[in-house]
């Protein structure tokens, strides 16, 4: 691996004051599930054997199997970087409780999700995490697990994500490309994710940036969403990643509603990785021999506690 992989320095951006709460935790789309199937990759309802109908039927057909589509199909060789993301944890009275989103890896192994997925809500503890990658088919064959860590090295309350690092060798998917780019009033979309858990799905359908737009940090959108797809990345043209789904918000029949993401040019300003990542895309600095040093965690900060320059470095194997 070359040393441009492994490190490189980037200068910082000091974000904007102003931050306003664009999050509302009764919107958060987890999925919940029995902490006894932690680990499994099929987590299916099981109470009915109508549970694929119900399914198909709370989407409205919205969903596509991104298995569907050619293995060099530009939109799933950028469904390889999404995955899965569950969750176990303990709540304050000590029962055990698991939950499942979805997350994007990043380059270097790291992975975005939202804060309420990692750490969570409420007084929870995080015991163990994991990414399915290649989740495609219900039964999960060829997916392919990997453990996160219980604790971000970045985080932020308000603007709802978390990067959290991976444990084992997952190069192979990180081909994610982002983009800070101003996202336009009823821009085309798509949302690559989990809603219910299910093997990975995109919304392309009636996708689209809401026609009102007027948070900076906030990036209102009409893609259909379901418990699970929180975290999932919205795509622009040409398939760069721009904003992190984080709650949803649309009603059947009321065309003002809308769900709710953050914008790429938020977390930029508040991650020093997502600075990092997309200065490298840039081909912005060339790579340091700084030796490694961990990320700094940052809680509720909205993004203003900002380093000016930052060392970003492969996550260990």
């Amino acid at each position: 691996m070359s040393p441009l992989k492994r490190s490189f320095v980037v200068a910082g951006i000091v974000a904007a004051a102003g931050i306003t709460q664009i999050g509302a935790p009764a919107q958060a789309q987890v999925a919940f599930f029995d902490a006894r199937q932690f680990g499994v990759a099929d987590l299916a309802a099981r109470q009915t054997v109508s549970d694929a109908d119900d399914f198909i039927a709370k989407s409205g057909g919205a969903f596509e199997p991104i298995r569907a589509l050619r293995p060099d199909d530009e939109i799933r060789r950028a469904a390889r970087s999404i995955g899965r993301v569950d969750v176990d944890a303990r709540d304050e009275n000590g029962t055990e409780v698991s939950w499942s989103c979805t997350g994007t890896l990043l380059p270097h192994g790291y992975v975005l999700t939202n804060h309420h997925c990692i750490p969570g809500l409420g007084h929870r503890t995080v015991l163990r995490a994991l990414i399915w990658m290649n989740y495609l088919e219900q039964d999960g064959r060829d997916a392919r697990r990997f453990d996160l860590a219980v604790t971000p090295i970045e985080t932020d309350e308000i603007l709802d994500f978390s990067i959290v690092t991976v444990r084992g060798d997952t190069t192979e998917f990180e081909g994610v490309r982002l983009s800070d780019a101003a996202v336009q009033p009823d821009q085309s979309l798509i949302v690559i994710h989990h809603p219910e858990r299910r093997p990975l799905v995109m919304t392309r359908f009636r996708c689209q940036a809401y026609s009102e737009q007027p948070d900076r940090n906030a990036l209102r959108h009409r893609c259909d969403t379901l418990p699970g797809s929180s975290g999932a990345m919205i795509f622009a043209s040409g398939l760069f990643g721009v904003a992190l789904h984080f709650a949803g918000g649309m009603q059947t029949g009321d065309d003002h509603s809308f769900n709710s993401s953050t914008r790429m040019t938020a977390l930029a300003g508040a991650s020093a990785t997502i600075r990092a990542i997309l200065a490298l895309q840039n081909a912005a600095p060339a790579a340091s021999s700084v030796p490694p040093t961990p990320g700094k965690q940052k809680e509720k900060t909205g993004g203003r506690d900002n380093p000016t320059s930052v060392i970003l470095q492969e996550a260990p194997r």
